[in-house]
Order: structure tokens, then sequence, then C-alpha cells
């Protein structure tokens, strides 16, 4: 099985407590609150990390790499590659 995704993403919103435990001596959360990946890990099943990101402007990425991957993170296009983050001359751009 290989699984690919990210375990650090947001969890999934559940706006239905349908299916959770409603017993205030034994609470149980829903079934489907906890992620695929959560489930692997609690199995045994230790993640590899792809460390190279190619989706993001390499100045907005480093803020999710400093907060949620201790600066583990890798930009596989540099800045000038891309254009830039923010734009308020749109002449100096085109």
């Amino acid at each position: 099985l290989v699984a690919v995704g990210d375990p650090r993403q947001l969890p999934p919103v559940l706006e239905s407590t349908r299916g959770a435990s409603h017993n205030a001596d034994e609470p149980r959360p829903s079934p489907l609150a906890k992620t695929i990946f959560g489930r692997l890990q609690e199995a045994g099943h230790v993640p590899v990390m792809l460390r190279t990101q190619y989706r993001m402007h390499p100045s907005l990425s480093a803020i999710p790499n400093q907060c949620y991957y201790s600066g583990q993170l890798l930009d596989g296009c540099g800045t000038e590659d891309r254009r830039p983050a923010l734009c308020f001359d749109r002449k100096k751009v085109e």
C-alpha cells in the first residue's frame, strides 16, 4: 500500500456528531475524525517525508516550513523562477 499525502495537513472538519458516543461516562469521537494517515501511523507504518515542494512561491513556503516542518522543506523552484508573490505594480510584472 502506498498512501501519498501529508499527515501534518489540516484534519477533517466534521459538522455532524453522528456516529459519536453520546454516553457521558464514555465519550468517544466520531470514527471519521481520524485521518487515514493517523490510522496508518497508529498501526505502525512510518511516514516518509517528501522534502521538496514545488507548489508555493519560496517566500510563501517559508512560513509553513518553519511553523510545521522545522525547516526541513526544500523549494524545488527558486525566487528567480517564480513571479513575485505580491505585486503592487502590474507594469513591472508584464
